[in-house]
Order: structure tokens, then C-alpha cells, then sequence
């Protein structure tokens, strides 16, 4: 069952564990009068570059897993894009970038 997958995938609990505790303190932080601007005006790009760093932290940790790859860092450029001052264009060459190299890394390091 369920509690059976948690116990044996730790990496996997704890990931998402990270990741709800940092969308709650994006929204608590968010929400309070005393709040920085970016909390108040860029909460969910602030939340997309913390998901995407805890999903990259968790790619690297199980040895670069394609699919973890991808995603955070997919989540961590629509985060920095709407972030930064630049262009989307600049943002996604990276993105993709990152994601080709993790998974040529990825290839050969099965081998």
C-alpha cells in the first residue's frame, strides 16, 4: 500500500515534503502586510524556483534522472523568466541547455 511505497522511497517523501512546506511558506509570506514585493507580486514564480531547485536537488541525488531533470528544471526557468529582467528567449536557451547536458550525463553515466 501507500505507507509500504513511503517507507521504501524516502527521497521521494521527503521531496515532497520540501516541496509543500516551501508552498506554504510562499503563501505565508506572501500574504502577510509586511511581506516583500516579489512574495506579494511573483508568488508562484518565487514557488516555481524553489520546486524546480528541490526537484533538481533530488535529480542530482538519485544520480540524474531524466524525468526529475526535466521537470525541475522546467519549473525553475518559468520561475527565473518571470523573475529577471531577461528576455524569455535567453531563459528557455538555458532551460534547454541544462536539460541536454543532465541527460547526455545521464547516458553515460548507465554505461
Amino acid at each position: 500500500g501507500w505507507d509500504e511505497k513511503w517507507r521504501r522511497d524516502r527521497v521521494n517523501a521527503v521531496s515532497w515534503a520540501l516541496l509543500l512546506i516551501w508552498g506554504a511558506a510562499v503563501l505565508f509570506l506572501g500574504t502577510g502586510s509586511n511581506a516583500p514585493a516579489v512574495f506579494q507580486e511573483h508568488g508562484w514564480s518565487v514557488f516555481a524556483v524553489g520546486a524546480g531547485v528541490i526537484i533538481l536537488l533530488t535529480a542530482f541525488y538519485r544520480a540524474l534522472m531524466p524525468e526529475h531533470l526535466i521537470l525541475g528544471t522546467v519549473l525553475l526557468g518559468v520561475g527565473i523568466g518571470d523573475l529577471v529582467e531577461w528576455g524569455e528567449n535567453i531563459v528557455w536557451v538555458v532551460v534547454l541547455l541544462i536539460i541536454a547536458l543532465g541527460i547526455l550525463l545521464a547516458a553515460f553515466r548507465r554505461r
